[in-house]
């Protein structure tokens, strides 16, 4: 996914530029690992929990639902060369449809910063050699490893 796709999908820069943030905090919490649920009906259908900013005790599901089968049936019409798919999936938007709990989830134009985060970090920031921030994670390294006794 293309910095390009999520400005379409989010119709600005605002969440993109909060999804570093939320997705900092959501790996921290879950020690690294960045959790999504899938279901054994739909593969193109996922789930991640997301807490909330503004309270600590509020997560919002997100639910993202991806084209993949567009994506493996373009190549049919030329050759199979890696360039040419590359093309083709940067050509269509991948994702199909989403959803958030949160109050700003059911919106239809754009999409809340939740999926934002979501859509940043599993479709753009793991495939650009993402690393959060090096000033938190020794934070994080400090508190884990403070004597409270």
């Amino acid at each position: 996914m293309t910095e390009e796709q999520l400005r379409q999908l989010c119709f600005g820069v605002y969440q993109i530029k909060q999804a570093r943030t939320y997705s900092e905090a959501h790996l921290n919490k879950n020690d690294g690992d960045y959790e999504v649920e899938l279901t054994k009906e739909n593969e193109t259908l996922i789930r991640c929990k997301i807490d909330s900013r503004h309270s600590n005790s509020t997560q919002y599901y997100c639910w993202i639902e991806f084209a993949m089968d567009e994506i493996v049936t373009s190549g049919s019409d030329s050759d199979n060369d890696d360039d040419t798919l590359v093309e083709k999936f940067h050509e269509k938007q991948p994702i199909k449809s989403w959803y958030c709990q949160c109050p700003a989830g059911e919106q239809t134009c754009g999409c809340c910063v939740h999926v934002t985060c979501v859509l940043w970090f599993l479709g753009y920031a793991r495939h650009h050699q993402f690393t959060p921030s090096a000033y938190k994670q020794r934070y994080r390294e400090t508190l884990v490893g403070m004597d409270t006794s």
